[in-house]
């Protein structure tokens, strides 16, 4: 993104595609956190934080695991019969994936209409990319008919575009550093961004287990009913997992013997206990169906092959220290020995950080330039892994093709047995495209 304010004329009869440019070029910062501008245009719009005929609205913020408890949560009351829409980001192959309608991507010509309205609405109102295209999700998710609409939260919380929306279930995934530009150096500024999506006399979720004494004070400050890992528990055995809680009116219940979820335990458990606060009845056994076909792309995914793919788009130190723990148990599994990666990373990303959990797994590293103004260079990753004593190769100095592939393959030399791909949803697109 970038470039200069209105480079572009608003192409009303144009296709997605010149949309989505034209709409990039509308704002000299890719990231300018704040309600202000959108505000202005959501009233214009019609949009407002709340109305009584409105579905039910669950919010999902957090460092890392937001798309996989939207995933579940979604899978969930889908199984119990209940039309869904999503509204997540960013996307990996195609932009009509940020928003779900009961389970099925949009295309992306269905957002054209959507965009002609926040342009003819907008006037002179610059506004971000995330916030066009957010103001388009919400119109366009106001002509669903469906019982409840489930949002990822973009970029830390209280300034989101999503969080013009006053949400019914605020749901804070984790906590850790990352966009420290935006949201601040230290885990407890961190988090207070987060609670931001918390909202008076509603219930309001945390899953993680640092920096609680922010979390339950930003609740408290706010009026929200907060519930914290410490009101919920959950295990495994070898072979399933239990789960045992409280609904709203504080009874407790409990759920055992469930098959071990796709997604990180941890998610599946905060999962678990978001369902009794939706105003929902579930059908029996929806929940552990979910957890059976629940699957997100780019998350430990492994496509299997000689050698095998593993695509992750952990993209911070946190993500990067989850990775290493279920690369470690894969190969351990697998009897696996030679493991390669495929790398690029954004330049504000603590990126050292991100490599060294999988630092001494990986016996190659091949370094991509991703295709994105805020990307690495790749000089100044390849002489840092250099200094780190690495072995490392370029793979491409052009990743945005559906060859990147094929570019590995040719770097192999000896028997690989696993390639592993992270660092950035850019990182794994060509990989997952490639597999169509």
């Amino acid at each position: 993104m970038g470039g200069c304010t209105v480079s572009l004329s608003a192409p009303l009869k144009g296709s997605a595609q010149q949309w989505l440019s034209y709409i990039e070029s509308l704002h000299p910062e890719n990231i300018e956190m704040g309600l202000g501008r959108l505000a202005e245009v959501a009233l214009r719009l019609g949009i407002m934080p709340n109305h009584p005929d409105r579905p039910f609205v669950v919010t999902v913020a957090g460092t890392n695991g937001k798309g996989s408890c939207l995933a579940l949560l979604e899978q969930t009351l889908l199984c119990s019969g209940l039309r869904v829409g999503v509204y997540s980001s960013p996307h990996l192959l195609c932009f009509g994936e940020r928003l779900r309608i009961d389970g099925v991507d949009s295309q992306n010509e269905h957002w054209v209409p959507a965009f002609i309205q926040v342009e003819k609405a907008r006037g002179t109102t610059q506004l971000t990319f995330f916030e066009f295209t957010t103001l388009a999700a919400f119109l366009l998710l106001q002509e669903c008919d469906v019982d409840v609409w489930l949002l990822e939260v973009g970029l830390g919380g209280r300034l989101d575009a999503v969080n013009w929306l006053d949400t019914d279930l605020a749901v804070v995934t984790r906590i850790a550093l990352d966009h420290q530009a935006w949201l601040g150096n230290t885990l407890q500024a961190i988090a207070k961004e987060k609670c931001g999506i918390f909202r008076k006399g509603k219930p309001a979720l945390y899953g993680g287990d640092v920096v609680g004494e922010v979390i339950g004070a930003c609740a408290q400050a706010v009026g929200a009913c907060l519930i914290e890992r410490a009101d919920y528990e959950f295990g495994c055995t070898e072979s399933n997992w239990y789960w045992q809680g409280r609904d709203a009116h504080g009874r407790v219940l409990s759920n055992e013997r469930m098959p071990m979820p796709k997604v990180s335990l941890d998610i599946a458990a905060l999962c678990a206990q978001a369902l009794p606060f939706l105003p929902f009845t579930l059908k029996s056994g929806a929940f552990v169906s979910a957890l059976q076909r629940c699957t997100l792309p780019g998350r430990f995914q492994v496509l299997e092959g000689d050698p095998v793919f593993i695509l992750d788009v952990a993209h911070n130190p946190d993500a990067a220290n989850r990775l290493a723990l279920l690369l470690r148990d894969y190969c351990k599994d697998k009897c696996v020995c030679n493991i390669w990666a495929v790398f690029g990373v954004m330049a504000d990303k603590d990126w050292v950080d991100i490599v060294l959990p999988l630092k001494e797994m990986i016996n190659h590293w091949l370094l991509m330039r991703l295709p994105a103004e805020r990307a690495q260079k790749l000089s100044i990753l390849e002489n840092s892994f250099k200094d780190m004593g690495l072995s490392v190769d370029i793979v491409s100095d052009d990743s945005g093709t559906a060859l990147m592939r094929d570019q590995v393959m040719g770097k192999i030399t000896g028997t690989v047995d696993c390639i592993v791909v992270f660092g950035s949803f850019y990182t794994v697109a060509p990989f997952l495209a490639s597999c169509d």
